[in-house]
């Protein structure tokens, strides 16, 4: 036989290895292959779906992009240590930084920062206090910002010209 015809003759390689899987597993199981052969395949399809999405959960560590920390020991025995964070959008710019102060009772220091669609920065909230050290919504440094400084607009904005960036 050609390789014309191990191909079905359309250059379809791929249903050639299915069937080529299928009749080995049809010598391996005897009899009930075929009910056995599709629960392997669809269990394996399961499987397939299910590790691209641990995949994607994993690389995604934030809603908004990735994360640098990094660490200052204040104490010489490790107990009290600032740790920053700088959360970015995915494409290198800081949305959030975060400073807190693991081992004591402070709470942590979220400042926000918001881009346009040129990249360029627009806000920069001021900072907030949260019992949270993670990244904290837009949402929520807008609401924490306006009561805790009792302003509507706790923000410094830029404002550019007309001109777009080249």
């Amino acid at each position: 036989s050609s390789t014309t015809d191990m191909n079905h003759g359309d250059g379809d390689f791929d249903s050639f290895s299915w069937e080529r899987e299928y009749l080995v597993f049809t010598l391996l199981c005897g009899r009930n292959a075929p009910q056995r052969y599709n629960n392997m395949r669809l269990r394996n399809i399961y499987l397939y779906v299910l590790l691209a999405s641990s995949i994607g959960s994993v690389c995604a560590q934030t809603p908004s992009g990735s994360s640098i920390v990094s660490r200052t020991f204040l104490s010489s025995d490790g107990s009290m240590k600032l740790v920053q964070r700088a959360y970015d959008n995915g494409l290198g710019d800081i949305v959030q930084e975060i400073r807190s102060f693991s081992g004591s009772t402070l709470p942590s220091v979220v400042v926000h920062h918001e881009y346009d669609e040129y990249r360029r920065k627009t806000r920069s909230w001021l900072p907030v206090t949260s019992s949270d050290s993670t990244f904290v919504s837009s949402n929520m440094v807008s609401s924490l910002a306006q009561s805790q400084y009792s302003d509507a607009a706790p923000f410094s904005r830029t404002e550019y010209d007309g001109f777009l960036p080249s």
